[in-house]
């Protein structure tokens, strides 16, 4: 999947808006942004359950833009909550590689 850019979005807080809203359904309340450039959110699935998902985000001279993958595309970010593994463990969409990546780093500090 590739970048999502938007000349209306002129600021990071309205580029998540924008992701927020289309995600399907009403989005956990349990949603998270870190200060830097990688927003986590849980994304309820049709069929139940919750998906990891990491949103990437950028400005650039078009407006803000983003790139979002879910756990199971195992995104090169390790900065997800600990609150939304536990919350995910039984998931048909877990990736335990990037799980235990994502607790080896925790754990390092």
């Amino acid at each position: 999947m590739g970048w999502t850019h938007c000349q209306s979005w002129k600021t990071r807080d309205e580029v998540v808006k924008a992701v927020m809203e289309g995600l399907e359904g009403q989005p956990s309340a349990l949603v998270w942004e870190q200060k830097t450039w990688v927003h986590w959110v849980l994304a309820p699935m049709k069929g139940g359950g919750e998906l990891i998902v990491c949103h990437l985000l950028e400005p650039s001279p078009n407006g803000w833009g983003y790139k979002g993958m879910d756990e199971s595309m195992g995104p090169y970010y390790y900065s997800c909550p600990l609150e939304f593994l536990e919350r995910t463990d039984d998931s048909p969409w877990k990736n335990a590689r990037w799980r235990l990546e994502v607790l080896q780093r925790r754990a390092a500090g």
